[in-house]
C-alpha cells in the first residue's frame, strides 16, 4: 500500500503525516512530471483509489471516497474472494437468495462497481426537476440511459429530442434521466418546460457532483452512459449521438444486435458472403469506446500535407494514434521513436500524430523543421474530434494503440520508450 500525494504541495506532506502518526503504510509525493498520477490516469479530482490483484492487474480505479466496507470488499475481490459488488452494491440481491423474486435475481450483477465498460454503475438517488426521485437501483430489468447535459451546451440541446424519441418508442422497457451540470446559468426547469420535454426525467446534479462523479463526467458535454438490464455499463462516452446510434445502443443493452454493427459503418457484416475474407477477419463486435477492448470510433481528419487519414482504412494493420503538441517537451522527445517504429514495420503499421487544437507554434512548420516525413500529422479540429474520441486532455503526450480489428489494446498518458513501442506493436499484431 502506498499513498501518493499530488505534486501540487501546499503544506509539508512529511510533517503532516508525522503529525497524524500514520506510520504503517508508505507515503510519497509524486514527481514534478506527475509520474504516478500519469500512470493511473489521475487528475486534480481527489481522492482516487487504485487496486491491483496479485498479478498486478487493475480491478478498481475510481475517483471518490471509499468506506471501510468497500475497502474490505476490494481486498476480497483482488485476493480472489467475494466480488466487491456483493458488498458495494447494496441494491444487488444475493445470487443464492431463496426469498428474492426471480425477476430481480435474474438482473443481479457480480461485476465490480465503476464507470468503465463491464462495470456495474454505483447506485444513486437524485431529486428530479418535477420533485420526484430517480433511484438507479429501481431501473434494474430495463435498459437505462443517463445523459449529462447543460442548457449552455448546444450539442446537448440538439440531441436531447433524439433521447426522448427513443424513450417513447421503447416506453416500458427503458429508463432515462438527463442530469444537468451543477454549473447552472439558465434555470434548467424553465428551460425544459419551454422545450416541452415532458417524457423523460430531468435533474440538476448536486453541488458535490454526485452523478457526474459516479459516471466520470466533466465539463466536456454531452456525455451518454448506457446500462444493460443488470445495471452494467455497455457505453460511456463524451460527444453527441445520433438517433441510429441510440437505437443501436438500446439493441445492444437489451441483448440484441451489438452496437458496433450499426455504429461502425466500416465494419463488414460477419455473415457476409461477398466481403473478402481478409476484411471480414478484421471486423469487430466490441462496443465502441476508448477503453481497453473497445473498438475505437471511426474518424476522418485532414493531415498537414492535405491528405486525409481515415481510421477505418487502417483495419488489418496495427495502428498508433499519438496526441502531442509543439510546446510539450516529452512529446517532441518521443516522436522520433514512433517514426523509427513505423519505418521498421512499414506496410504493417498505420500511424498518426494529432496535435492539440491549442496551437502556439505552427505545427506544419515545426514538423517540417524536424524533417518528420514518414508518418501522418494533423491538428485536431476546433471541437476536439480526435481528442474527444480517445478521451484526450491537456495532459500530453498520450498514446493509443489498436489491434488489426481496430480494438484498443493501450490508451495511456505519459511518455513511451522505443522498447515499449516495440512491445505494444508485438502485442497488437497478435
Amino acid at each position: 500500500m502506498i499513498a501518493v500525494h499530488s505534486s501540487l504541495v501546499t503544506d509539508d506532506p512529511a510533517e503532516y503525516v508525522k503529525s497524524k502518526e500514520w506510520t504503517d503504510i508508505s507515503f510519497a509525493v509524486d514527481t514534478d512530471d506527475d509520474l504516478v498520477f500519469g500512470i493511473v490516469n489521475g487528475s486534480s479530482t481527489l481522492p482516487q483509489t487504485i487496486v491491483l490483484n496479485r498479478s498486478g492487474e487493475v480491478i478498481y480505479n475510481q475517483k471518490g471516497s471509499v468506506t471501510p466496507e468497500m475497502l474490505e470488499a476490494l481486498y476480497e475481490q483482488a485476493s480472489g474472494g467475494t466480488p466487491v459488488s456483493a458488498v458495494e452494491s447494496e441494491t444487488a440481491p444475493a445470487n443464492e437468495s431463496e426469498t428474492a423474486p426471480a425477476e430481480v435475481t435474474s438482473y443481479s450483477s457480480e461485476a465490480p462497481v465503476g464507470y468503465d465498460i463491464g462495470n456495474q454503475l454505483a447506485d444513486f438517488t437524485i431529486t428530479c426537476l418535477d420533485g420526484s426521485e430517480f433511484h438507479l437501483a429501481d431501473t434494474r430489468g430495463k435498459v437505462t440511459f443517463v445523459n449529462l447535459w447543460a442548457t449552455y451546451c448546444t450539442p446537448c440541446v440538439q440531441e436531447l429530442p433524439h433521447f426522448i424519441d427513443l424513450y417513447k418508442e421503447h416506453e416500458g422497457d427503458i429508463a432515462m434521466i438527463a442530469v444537468h451540470s451543477s454549473l447552472v446559468t439558465d434555470d434548467p426547469a424553465e428551460y425544459v418546460k419551454s422545450k416541452e420535454w415532458t417524457d423523460i426525467s430531468f435533474a440538476v446534479d448536486t453541488d458535490d457532483d454526485l452523478v457526474f462523479g459516479i459516471v466520470n463526467g466533466s465539463s466536456t458535454l454531452p456525455q451518454t452512459i448506457v446500462l444493460n438490464r443488470s445495471g452494467e455499463v455497455i457505453y460511456n462516452q463524451k460527444g453527441s449521438v445520433t438517433p441510429e446510434m441510440l437505437e443501436a445502443l438500446y439493441e445492444q443493452a437489451s441483448g440484441g444486435t451489438p452496437v458496433s454493427a450499426v455504429e461502425s459503418e466500416t465494419a463488414p457484416a460477419n455473415e457476409s458472403e461477398t466481403a473478402p475474407a481478409e476484411v471480414t477477419s478484421y471486423s469487430s463486435e466490441a462496443p465502441v469506446g476508448y477503453d481497453i477492448g473497445n473498438q475505437l470510433a471511426d474518424f476522418t481528419i485532414t493531415c498537414l500535407d492535405g491528405s486525409e487519414f481515415h481510421l477505418a482504412d487502417t483495419r488489418g494493420k496495427v495502428t498508433f494514434v499519438n496526441l502531442w503538441a509543439t510546446y510539450c517537451t516529452p512529446c517532441v522527445q518521443e516522436l522520433p521513436h514512433f517514426i523509427d517504429l513505423y519505418k521498421e514495420h512499414e506496410g504493417d503499421i498505420a500511424m498518426i500524430a494529432v496535435h492539440s487544437s491549442l496551437v502556439t507554434d505552427d505545427p506544419a512548420e515545426y514538423v517540417k523543421s524536424k524533417e518528420w516525413t514518414d508518418i501522418s500529422f494533423a491538428v485536431d479540429t476546433d471541437d476536439d474530434l480526435v481528442f474527444g474520441i480517445v478521451n484526450g486532455s491537456s495532459t500530453l503526450p498520450q498514446t493509443i494503440v489498436l489491434n488489426r480489428s481496430g480494438e484498443v489494446i493501450y490508451n495511456q498518458k505519459g511518455s513511451v520508450t522505443p522498447e515499449m513501442l516495440e512491445a505494444l506493436y508485438e502485442q497488437a499484431k497478435g
